[in-house]
C-alpha cells in the first residue's frame, strides 16, 4: 500500500435510490441537480446494481505506468432537455494536498450535459511522484451550481461499507476527494436542500435489515418484508415498518395516510391481516414514525404465498418523490432477492406471507434413510402433530438429540402402521406412503420401504 491514490467522490446521490429524484424533482418547479455517479462492482453482477462510491483510488504501487487517466461520471436529475447545459467542476485547493500540474493535470474550464442526455464524463490525469511513496495525497473535486443546476444532495456521506462488502478505512493511501456533497442516509440526503425548491417534503418507507454486529445505519434497505409462519410457533405477528420524511424538522404535527392497495393484495383483510390505522403522524420535531400491521396465520398460507401491498398517500404536507428507487438488496447486501425484489417505488412496501416449512437442523433423515427419511413439509407437520412437538424442538441437534429422534421415529411409526392396517395409509406429498425408519423395525413384514406406492404395498 505504498503509493495509493483515492478519489473521494462527492456522490450527490446513490444507486437507483437517489437517482430516483430524476423524474419527480420537477414537481418542485426548480432546477435539476448534478452529482457524481461513480460505481464499482463485480463483472458478473449487473452494472446497475454496482455499489456507489464517494471516492476513487489510484494505486500506482499496483501498476507500472507513471500516470493514469481517471474517468468519473457526472449525472443530472430531472427530465431530458433539448439544449446543452454547461457546468463547472473545481479543485477545492484548501482540501487538496496533491500539486496541480505536477501530480494532476488541471480540469477543463467547462463540462456539458448535452441535449437529450443526462450524464457526461469528467477525466482527470493523475501523475506519479516520489511524494506518493508511503504518503497519502488528496484531490477534492466539487461540482459548481449555476443557472441550469442546483446541488441538492449535500448530506450524503462517504460510506462504501453501506453498500459494499467492506468499508474502506482510508489509512495510508492517496485520496482524490471528489465533491463531498452528500451522506450515508441515501434517501434522507434530500432532506436539507429540497427546501430550495419551495415544495413539500416527501415520505418513503425506510425498512432496513442487517447483521446485529453491523451498525444499524449501514443496514441494507428493503422494499419488501417477509413473514414466514413456518419458522415460528405463533399464529399471528406484529410487523413494524418505519416511514421517514425528507426535509427540515417542523414544529407541528404532520398527518398522512397509508392504504392497502387491494388490486395488488391477495391476503384477506380482518382474516389474514388487521386493517391499518386511519391516519399516521410525523410528530413535531421528528422525521419518522412507525407503522404497525398485525399479520394472522391461516390455512391458505400452507404452501402458498400471500401478498399485502401498502402505499403512502401524498397530501398537503408530503409529496412522493422516490418512485424509481428500486428494490435491489444485492446492491448493498450479499445476495439479491430474486423472489420478492421487484418493487421500484419507495412509497410502496410489499409484505409477503407464507406458512412454508423448511428442513430444520434437527432433522435426522435423508433420501437414503435415517430416523425420519426424506424431508417434506407434510411429514414434518404430521410428526409434530402426533408427537406434540413444534418447530422449536427441531431447531438444533441439541433440542432434537439422537435418542429423542429415535423415540419420535418409534412413535410416528406406530401411527403410520395403524393407518396402513386400516387401509387408510398416510401419504406423503409425492403420493407415496409416509415413512420413518421404525416402520420397518416395528412393522416387520407389515412395514414398507421409503417411496413405496400404496398400490405396490397392498398388491404385494
Amino acid at each position: 500500500m505504498k503509493t495509493k491514490i483515492y478519489v473521494l467522490l462527492a456522490l450527490i446521490v446513490t444507486t437507483t435510490w437517489l437517482s430516483s429524484c430524476e423524474k419527480k424533482l420537477m414537481d418542485y418547479e426548480g432546477k435539476d441537480c448534478l452529482y457524481f455517479d461513480v460505481r464499482r462492482g463485480q463483472p458478473w453482477i449487473e452494472e446497475s446494481k454496482w455499489a456507489h462510491y464517494n471516492f476513487s483510488e489510484v494505486a500506482f504501487g499496483n501498476i507500472t505506468a507513471t500516470d493514469t487517466l481517471l474517468t468519473l461520471k457526472v449525472k443530472a436529475t430531472g427530465h431530458l432537455k433539448d439544449f446543452d447545459r454547461p457546468f463547472n467542476i473545481i479543485v477545492v485547493t484548501d482540501s487538496t494536498s496533491a500539486e496541480a500540474n505536477t501530480e494532476y493535470e488541471p480540469l477543463m474550464p467547462q463540462y456539458t450535459i448535452k441535449a437529450g442526455e443526462t450524464s457526461t464524463e469528467v477525466k482527470i490525469r493523475i501523475k506519479k511522484t516520489a511524494r506518493m511513496n508511503g504518503d497519502t495525497l488528496k484531490i477534492q473535486l466539487a461540482i459548481q451550481p449555476n443557472e441550469h443546476f442546483n446541488l441538492m444532495f449535500n448530506n450524503y456521506g462517504d460510506y462504501p461499507g453501506t453498500y459494499a462488502p467492506v468499508p474502506d478505512k482510508m489509512k495510508t493511501k492517496i485520496y482524490v476527494l471528489l465533491a463531498l456533497i452528500v451522506t450515508t442516509t441515501w434517501l434522507s440526503s434530500c432532506e436539507k436542500k429540497l427546501m430550495d425548491y419551495e415544495g413539500k417534503d416527501c415520505l418513503y418507507f425506510d425498512v432496513r435489515r442487517g447483521q446485529p454486529w453491523i451498525e444499524e445505519s449501514k443496514w441494507a434497505h428493503y422494499n419488501f418484508s417477509e413473514v414466514a409462519f413456518g419458522n415460528i410457533t405463533a399464529t399471528d405477528t406484529l410487523l413494524t415498518l418505519k416511514v421517514k420524511a425528507t426535509g427540515h424538522l417542523k414544529d407541528f404535527d404532520r398527518p398522512f395516510n397509508i392504504i392497502v392497495v387491494t388490486d395488488s393484495t391477495s391476503a384477506e383483510a380482518n382474516t389474514e391481516y388487521e386493517p391499518l390505522m386511519p391516519q399516521y403522524t410525523i410528530k413535531a420535531g421528528e422525521t419518522s414514525t412507525e407503522v404497525k400491521i398485525r399479520i394472522k396465520k391461516t390455512a391458505r398460507m400452507n404452501g402458498d404465498t400471500l401478498k399485502i401491498q401498502l402505499a403512502i398517500q401524498p397530501n398537503e404536507h408530503f409529496n412522493l418523490m422516490f418512485n424509481n428507487y428500486g428494490d435491489y438488496p444485492g446492491t448493498y447486501a450479499p445476495v439479491p432477492d430474486k423472489k420478492f425484489g421487484h418493487n421500484q417505488n419507495a412509497a410502496i412496501h410489499n409484505i409477503f406471507v407464507d406458512d412454508v416449512l423448511t428442513k430444520p437442523t434437527g432433522w435426522y433423515g435423508s433420501e437414503s434413510g435415517g430416523y425420519f427419511g426424506l424431508f417434506s413439509p407434510k411429514k414434518y407437520r404430521y410428526i409434530m402433530m402426533v408427537t406434540g412437538t413444534d418447530i422449536n424442538d427441531f431447531k438444533t441437534m441439541v433440542t432434537m438429540s439422537f435418542p429423542r429422534a429415535q423415540a419420535i421415529s418409534q412413535e410416528v411409526a406406530k401411527h403410520l402402521l395403524e393407518a396402513a392396517q386400516k387401509e387408510q395409509p398416510i401419504l406423503d406429498e409425492d403420493g407415496t406412503m409416509m415413512w420413518v425408519s421404525y416402520v420397518n423395525i416395528l412393522g416387520g413384514t407389515r412395514g414398507w420401504a421409503q417411496f413405496t406406492k400404496p398400490e405396490e404395498y397392498y398388491n404385494k
